[in-house]
């Protein structure tokens, strides 16, 4: 009790005592007394203003009223609406969150739905390995099969899988940092555009992200919401931008900074960022023009078609992942589900060796747009195309023979796709 009612001034007293007595002992080791004075009271205020910021956080976190996210108007703790603007107010518990730096969506907000959609797609993706799924890293064929961004494969029309590869995630913690952001941003851009645009804007951008991934230059199979997440990203900052005022700004500086860090770390784990970059590109420049929800009365027809267009594309996403188009057929496809490499080849080949000279060149030109293409390198290729044939067939029917087979496990999955191609009918 006698602690409790000790004057603030006797315990700064007992704390410059505390102070002198470490400045008596330096001084008896030999430093000079009056620099460890100094630096004593230095670091005796940045302790006291560290104490204070502290103690002003913990008033601050448990402090009953509730403000309004969305005109800034103070509450009674027992308000369920904004007394001047009528939005639903968050309990006093999230509230606290909220305060503390975590943003968690209501029951109702578009980025529930969008992660339950997600979560679907892992879940599906986990049953399609069992018995050995890949809880927290999922195969590629199974990410390719069910919808992943594969660039030939839609050079060959699968556009659709623009809008699936939204969808799906190549792991555990894939998935895990993907909700986890779009729980901290969709929320807000909520507020402000309301819940049919934000899953519009949502989808739009996601696809945006995944052409530019496309355009870029693709290098194996694209997956995640990560470019959509972005999109929403650039759209808070692009309405930032917009207002100009200093919360504005702020918002803007914020969501540049998660950019960058995105792109960042991106680099390092190889991520796709021409999709992080495309989706925020595209969600910034939207946010800056498109009219928001707030300070206005939007048409109610509009906010129907963004909500049936926002709606409809994520019910269409799903439902292509959960149940994926069946391979053309005829078509060959390799060890992994994609398209054969040395399909187009085999082709080639067949038509010069059909006569068809005309259509070989041609067949070979839409392959090499680098550089031109003449009569003798499709006959120079096909020569070798030829050799290696005949090269897999002798050690395949080594093998049959029980022959040991030099061949590394690389060459001979090579083998296996060539004479599978060549095999197959044209």
């Amino acid at each position: 009790m006698a602690d409790q009612d000790q004057d603030p001034h006797d315990k700064e007293t007992e704390g410059r005592d505390w102070g002198e007595v470490l400045v008596k002992a330096a001084a008896a080791l030999g430093f000079n007394e009056t620099r460890v004075r100094w630096k004593v009271q230095i670091w005796r205020r940045r302790f006291t203003k560290t104490q204070r910021r502290t103690d002003h956080t913990a008033r601050h976190i448990k402090y009953s009223h509730k403000l309004c996210a969305r005109c800034g108007q103070l509450n009674d703790q027992q308000e369920k609406v904004c007394t001047a603007c009528g939005h639903d107010l968050a309990g006093h518990r999230m509230e606290q969150l909220h305060r503390v730096g975590v943003s968690l969506p209501g029951s109702l907000s578009v980025s529930v739905v969008l992660g339950v959609a997600m979560v679907l797609v892992y879940a599906r993706l986990i049953l399609a390995e069992w018995p050995d799924p890949g809880i927290l890293e999922l195969k590629v064929e199974t990410l390719y099969r069910f919808g992943g961004h594969w660039a030939p494969s839609v050079r060959a029309g699968q556009y659709w899988r623009w809008l699936t590869c939204i969808f799906l995630h190549a792991g555990l913690w894939h998935i895990g940092f993907n909700l986890f952001a779009l729980s901290q941003i969709g929320p807000a851009v909520e507020q402000i555009f309301g819940r049919g645009r934000t899953v519009m804007l949502f989808i739009f951008t996601g696809l945006c992200g995944s052409i530019v991934s496309h355009l870029w230059g693709l290098n194996g199979v694209g997956i995640g919401a990560s470019g959509a997440v972005m999109g929403l990203c650039g759209v808070a900052g692009g309405w930032g931008h917009r207002q100009g005022t200093t919360m504005g700004r702020e918002i803007r500086t914020m969501m540049i900074k998660w950019a960058l860090y995105t792109i960042l770390f991106g680099v390092f784990i190889g991520a796709d960022n021409a999709a992080h970059i495309g989706g925020f590109v595209s969600g910034g420049i939207i946010g800056f023009v498109l009219q928001p929800l707030l300070g206005r009365t939007r048409r109610k027809g509009v906010a129907v078609l963004e909500a049936l267009f926002g709606g409809g594309a994520v019910l269409a996403g799903v439902l292509l992942c959960l149940f994926p188009p069946a391979p053309a057929s005829g078509s060959v496809t390799d060890s992994l589900g994609m398209p054969n490499p040395y399909l187009q080849v085999v082709a080639i080949c067949r038509s010069l060796e059909q006569g068809r000279q005309d259509v070989a060149l041609e067949r070979m030109r839409a392959g090499e747009s680098e550089r031109e293409v003449t009569t003798a390198d499709v006959e120079a290729m096909c020569k070798q195309v030829s050799a290696m044939i005949a090269r897999c067939r002798e050690e395949a029917d080594k093998k049959g023979r029980g022959a040991s087979d030099p061949a590394s496990q690389k060459s001979a999955r090579a083998c296996g796709l060539i004479l599978q191609a060549a095999d197959s009918d044209d």
